[in-house]
């Protein structure tokens, strides 16, 4: 049985993206950190556990560098 997801993301040298299910525009965690819903569309997220990791992503990322000197050089 395959595990089936509500969002669909892509992988760039630029980073992860997520793709809005309405609009299909290409949105990065910045733009859902603070409001879940597509800056280009309007559309509103569903909140789901694969939603919020993906919305953090910028903030775990400072959090890991400023703390623990996690990704030090890039």
């Amino acid at each position: 049985m395959s595990k089936r997801f509500k969002y669909q993301f892509i992988y760039s040298e630029e980073g992860r993206f997520l793709i809005c299910p309405e609009c299909s525009s290409s949105i990065t965690s910045s733009d859902v950190e603070m409001f879940p819903a597509c800056p280009y569309c309007g559309k509103v997220l569903e909140r789901t556990p694969e939603f919020d990791d993906f919305a953090i992503e910028n903030l775990a990322r400072h959090w890991q560098h400023n703390c623990f000197g996690i990704l030090k050089g890039r």
